[in-house]
């Protein structure tokens, strides 16, 4: 029978006041109001928004265990906040959304939490670029945080994966170390800090042994500003001043007899019987080549990772391999790898260990940790993620749900299907998702970054995009391509235009309804290296657009990181242009020829200009956000801070701006606006719309999700990808490479191998010799000036870990390599193979090369190579949908 009103009335007064009574005993015994209790499969949700599924990315520091709970676990991340799970490390949360949304807050540098209280933690965050962020504590778990030490720390220096900065005396006294402000101590669990000395040091490790002695390592950096903190090595007596010691390693632990092993330089391993005045070199039994280690980052010779268990100790490669000695030992033996779990979310991870593709495991090894209360389970961090194992580091588990560590650059919205979404970011370039964001598909790697992403609804299956050039450069300098909605990408030949990576291409335009037409803007001095370039068929040939802008004056931003947007075209084809770096605005009508400038003074920077329905939108950080039909007459429709814009091309008026973490969202073109909350990660860099659901891509936290509507939360499967190409006109006759059937020695750079030129037609066989080998052979030929298919049929014979690859080769003058690309691998199982790969050398090259590479003990047989004309993906277009200007 339910209960009259009035008692339900007082059941929830009685409980309000039970629960208010209980949180003032609490604050007054200094104790806060412990963490919420997660619901399985929780550990995404912060209120409006959603972690979205990625799948690491970034490079977490460590895993730190709570003494007084054991299923609780912290882990950090040096560009990537703080993470927390409460399941044994099955899946984690982002414990950061508490701390100030800014640069450097998210960067962290160390973590210690009380061995009395879970709850009680504090960290250590900052980076090189901003001033100081400081020592921040948190009561409840993460929950909540305030600062309560201004200092500065180094989240993401070239030490950062370098010991711990945070330590425990026997006496329960927390030490934190940081860049150049000297060592601190706190007797009260982190509520005040004492300065120790050390000032002007770089702190990169701290240990305390048994009897209270505490050894500090130090390594240089010199500051972006110049400022320098110097390297040492320290040791202290309790009560004692401090010591500097010669000698000083990266990192040390300490051994159950006091003895000091430490790691110097990265490569070599040395010890100390004697408190750190002398050392030996330790290293017997490890992989040891001190030039390899100097140069490789990702060594089997690189050490960076050292740990203790009970009656043993650790080391690790920066190759994800460890070395363990047993107490009383002295040669390191290495931990057979027997297998590797690399599940994500219930699907095998983007990023997991495949034949013939880089390996991301234990790629730059970050730590390595011994459970104190298991010595067989044992943790490990690297680049991409996280790894578990119950065994002594015979099996490993990858163990990232919830840990998202990317920067994202751009969204493209594909308005014809709500569940396709295109999305660019730094180190993995090209992300698609394929149900309306819930989930960002990893592993189609092809460039480092894509800065900006463009899709017009008169024919969505193309899609633009500004990249580098495929060997790893962050500007974005180059002009991407795809036909196939984001399933295949080519370069754009851009005659015409600058295609050099020192150029940085940030903002790209297509005019609404001619998907070949498109505008790019370059970075440097208009008329010299900068300006507007625009196309017609679709990224074959540009023509400069400079009239009426500044020649010789920079106009357009060079800077990957920056937010900006600079470029847009109106509804009838209007180009516009803005700087974000002095904020003039120009106008270009169509059929016209010279830039008009727009003589309406608005306040303050402008950031990104975009285009929906009737109106371009431009916001301008404290200046606010204003809108345009024209672009030459402007209205402010948002008076607060904004810089970060999105438009929604399904929807006409719907639009979206965020600064510092607060989301703001309009139904009606600026008019009216609801505050959507902020994600965890508050550097927001880039918004984009998917059906009913907000995106946000982040500076390091990755992607996250804000459902508009009950049917935004659930996802939306994409369909096939539409068709990117229009009937072009046909080019005249295009030359093609020729020559003789002439292939060069081979290079080697194991084993011997042997180039034999086919008997007919183009080709060649490359063999190993007496076992084993990797090298390659390559066919020169002068460039023609145009693209071109190289098309063929290549088989692999041989072991299981038999690979061929085929590789353009772009030489500049003297023989310089100036531009690699891959075109395809080939490994022995797969038999013959039939081969078509579009190839475009770069514009400077004086010499072109098709090299064909070998590994492993057999042979690769490449026959009947010939050459045609590229592929229609480029050309002007036959139908009058594409605007005709010259």
């Amino acid at each position: 029978m339910p209960l009259p009103e009035c008692t339900l009335r007082a059941v929830d007064l009685k409980s309000i006041l039970l629960a208010l009574a209980a949180a003032l005993f609490l604050g007054a015994c200094g104790i806060a109001e412990p963490p919420k209790e997660e619901k399985s499969g929780d550990n995404r949700t912060h209120g409006n928004w959603r972690s979205v599924s990625f799948g690491g990315g970034g490079y977490t520091q460590n895993v730190v265990f709570c003494p007084s709970k054991p299923e609780r676990l912290f882990a950090y991340v040096d560009v990537g906040g703080v993470y927390r799970s409460d399941n044994g490390g099955d899946t984690w949360r982002m414990i950061h959304g508490g701390l100030p949304v800014g640069d450097g807050y998210q960067c962290v540098r160390g973590l210690a939490v009380d061995p009395q209280n879970p709850d009680r933690l504090v960290i250590g965050v900052g980076n090189q670029w901003t001033e100081n962020r400081g020592i921040f504590l948190s009561t409840n778990a993460g929950e909540s945080w305030k600062k309560v030490l201004d200092a500065q720390f180094l989240g993401n220096e070239q030490h950062r994966s370098t010991g711990f900065v945070f330590a425990r005396t026997p006496e329960g006294v927390l030490l934190a170390g940081t860049a150049g402000g000297g060592l601190w101590s706190s007797t009260d669990g982190g509520e005040t800090w004492k300065l120790e000395g050390l000032e002007g040091f770089n702190i990169s490790d701290i240990k305390v042994d048994e009897k209270g002695v505490v050894y500090v390592c130090a390594k240089t950096h010199k500051m972006p500003k110049g400022a320098e903190f110097a390297e040492g090595f320290f040791s202290r007596v309790p009560g004692g001043e401090w010591t500097s010691l010669p000698a000083g390693p990266d990192q040390i632990i300490i051994g159950r007899d006091g003895t000091l092993t430490g790691v110097f330089d990265s490569w070599d391993v040395r010890s100390s019987t004697d408190g750190g005045r002398t050392w030996e070199s330790d290293s017997e039994g490890l992989p040891i080549d001190q030039e390899d280690a100097k140069i490789g980052f990702m060594s089997e010779h690189r050490f960076r990772a050292l740990a203790s268990g009970p009656d043993f100790q650790l080391v690790g490669s920066s190759r994800g391999t460890p070395y363990r000695r047993n107490d009383g030992e002295k040669t390191w033996k290495k931990v057979e790898r027997e297998g590797v779990e690399e599940i994500f979310e219930g699907r095998p991870w983007w990023g997991r260990i495949q034949p013939g593709k880089w390996q991301h495991f234990g790629a730059a090894m970050g730590t390595l940790a011994v459970n104190p209360a298991n010595p067989d389970n044992w943790w490990m961090t690297d680049w991409y993620g996280v790894y578990e194992s119950k065994d002594a580091g015979k099996n490993w588990a990858l163990k990232i749900d919830g840990i998202e560590v990317a920067v994202i650059h751009c969204f493209a919205q594909d308005p014809s299907d709500p569940g396709r979404v295109h999305s660019g970011m730094a180190d993995n370039g090209y992300v698609p998702s394929v149900d309306g964001g819930m989930r960002f598909e990893g592993g189609k790697k092809f460039l480092s970054n894509i800065k900006t992403l463009a899709v017009d609804s008169s024919l969505p299956g193309r899609v633009y995009g500004a990249g580098d050039g495929g060997a790893g450069e962050w500007r974005a300098g180059y002009l991407w391509v795809s036909a196939d909605g984001g399933e295949n990408w080519v370069r754009s030949p851009m005659r015409g235009a600058p295609t050099t990576a020192e150029q940085a291409m940030n903002s790209l335009s297509i005019r609404p309804g001619n998907p070949y037409e498109i505008a790019v803007a370059y970075s440097g001095p208009v008329g010299k290296s900068g300006g507007v370039y625009r196309s017609v068929d679709g990224g074959l040939t540009f023509k400069p657009l400079f009239q009426g802008l500044e020649e010789g004056k920079e106009y357009f931003h060079k800077e990957i990181w920056g937010l900006v947007s600079e470029l847009a075209h109106a509804a009838d084809g209007t180009l516009v242009a803005t700087s974000h770096k002095n904020g003039m605005i120009h106008r270009l009508p169509v059929g016209e020829s010279v830039w008009q400038k727009v003589e309406q003074p608005l306040p303050d920077t402008s950031f990104q200009l975009r285009a929906n329905g009737d109106y371009l939108f431009l916001t301008r950080s404290n200046g606010g956000l204003w809108r345009s039909k024209d672009g030459a007459a402007w209205e402010q429709v948002y008076a607060g801070k904004c810089e970060v814009l999105a438009v929604d091309r399904a929807v006409p008026g719907r639009l979206a701006v965020a600064t510092n973490g607060i989301v703001q969202l309009s139904n009606d073109s600026g008019e009216t606006w609801q505050e959507l909350g902020t994600p965890p990660f508050g550097q927001i860099s880039a918004l984009g719309f998917a059906g009913d659901r907000l995106l946000a891509g982040t500076r390091g936290g990755g992607f996250f999700m804000s459902a508009l509507s009950p049917e935004g939360a659930n996802p939306v499967a994409a369909k096939a990808p539409a068709s990117g190409l229009l009937p072009v006109l046909e080019e005249a006759e295009t030359p093609l490479p020729s020559g003789e059937n002439r292939w060069s020695n081979p290079w080697k750079r194991e084993g011997i191998l042997e180039a034999v030129p086919s008997s007919e037609g183009l080709g060649v066989a490359l063999k190993s010799v007496d076992g084993k080998a990797a090298g390659s052979t390559g066919w020169t030929f002068k460039p023609t000036g145009s693209e071109f298919n190289v098309q063929g049929k290549w088989k692999v014979e041989g072991n299981d870990g038999a690979a061929a690859n085929l590789s353009l080769r772009s030489y500049g003058p003297g023989r310089k390599q100036i531009d690699w690309k891959p075109l395809g691998r080939l490994v022995a199982s797969e038999g013959e193979q039939p081969f078509n790969f579009y190839c475009l050398l770069h514009p400077d090259a004086v010499d072109g090369e098709i090299v064909l590479l070998f590994e492993g003990e057999g042979s690769v047989n490449l026959q009947d190579m010939s050459f045609a004309r590229a592929n229609t993906l480029f050309g002007r277009p036959t139908s009058s949908q594409s605007a005709s200007l010259e």
